[in-house]
């Protein structure tokens, strides 16, 4: 029994687009795949059925969209290499561009605007404040790697030599720009002078972001695989060596950028060193919490590959600095680390243990 008006020229390019949708099909595909459903739907349709049922057989007959789907992608490879060329444009266009455009702006807000024509306390304000909000706005696109990565499959899929020229118009327009308006003067281009500022917080913010996108940066490729929605535990449930080593390598950047926080101002210098050693182990404090509230049972592994990078330099840099000085801070920051990553394991452990049940 018919349901409403059925329209099986809809119906049939409707079904036909889901499979071409997953780009496995080429035109001729497509065209033949409707042949075989309307013959097999005229066929049916005078055995008693109404076209509506006819059509609801013969697509059945015909195959699940994801087995016409695997066959034709086993047969048109190269739809298939065209798809991953495009993707490795398309990437290789993004990597290149975003942070190119990303010093671009933040070199003539910083150099050409606040810089020259406000106050340095008032400048240095701005320029923090900017720093953290594009911090935000690189967490917020991070989160949103799925809808991103599904918009742009879609348009590969649909068309992929558009999209990939699409793709280009970011850098010719970069191009453009660098050549008639910087006149190729490449360190006006990519200039900072945060430091000029004077401004200890900009400069802070300024490292943030940073490493902010590099840790983006890796936590997009160790979730390339995963469609779950991209979170602390995702990542740092039962992670790889090589990750571990990254997360440390920026671990340790974050917290050697806390010593530009300029204790001896605010204390007397001969006592300023343990603040700041304070504030550097809090870094590492914060990242074991993190890595042990995920992982109570292997823990103490995860840990030592992620904090011996970080030993190993601050032993090694700190001594060879600290024969250049009369003042001995490698102790200092050695046990700093050392105690927060220590403590940082207890707290994760416990902290882990009250709210959810083991399961690794």
């Amino acid at each position: 029994m018919e349901t409403g008006k059925f329209d099986l020229d809809k119906s049939v390019a409707d079904y036909v687009q889901l499979i071409q949708g997953r780009g496995s099909l080429t035109g001729s595909d497509a065209e033949e795949l409707k042949g075989h459903l309307y013959d097999a739907t005229e066929a049916l349709t005078g055995n008693e059925l109404t076209q509506e049922e006819a059509f609801i057989i013969a697509r059945k007959r015909l195959g699940d969209k994801d087995m016409l789907h695997e066959e034709y992608s086993k047969v048109n490879t190269g739809i298939h290499v065209n798809k991953i060329w495009a993707y490795m444009f398309i990437g290789f266009n993004v990597l290149c561009i975003v942070p190119s455009f990303g010093i671009l702006f933040l070199g003539v807000i910083e150099l050409n605007l606040i810089a020259q024509f406000l106050p340095r306390e008032i400048g240095g304000i701005l320029i923090t404040i900017l720093h953290l909000t594009l911090c935000l706005g690189v967490v917020y696109l991070i989160k949103q790697k799925n809808g991103i990565a599904a918009f742009i499959e879609k348009r590969v899929q649909k068309n992929p030599v558009t999209t990939v020229a699409w793709s280009f118009l970011p850098v010719l327009i970069f191009w453009l720009v660098k050549v008639f308006v910087f006149k190729n003067n490449v360190q006006m281009l990519f200039q900072f002078q945060i430091s000029k500022i004077g401004s200890n917080a900009a400069e802070l913010s300024f490292y943030t972001l940073i490493l902010t996108v590099i840790f983006g940066a890796i936590a997009l490729v160790f979730s390339a695989g995963k469609t779950e929605k991209l979170t602390l535990k995702s990542l740092f449930e039962k992670p790889t060596t090589l990750f571990l080593i990254l997360t440390g390598i920026v671990t340790e950047f974050a917290a050697a950028c806390t010593r530009m926080i300029r204790f001896e101002d605010l204390l007397i210098p001969e006592y300023s060193i343990i603040p700041a050693a304070i504030t550097f182990g809090l870094v590492y404090f914060i990242a074991s919490v993190v890595i042990s509230y995920y992982n109570r049972l292997n823990n103490f592994k995860y840990l030592v590959i992620f904090a011996a990078l970080g030993l190993i330099l601050e032993t090694s840099v700190g001594i060879s600095a600290d024969m250049t000085r009369v003042e001995k801070y490698t102790p200092f920051f050695v046990s700093a680390l050392i105690i927060g990553v220590i403590a940082g394991k207890f707290l994760g452990q416990m902290v882990g243990k009250n709210v959810r049940p083991a399961h690794n």
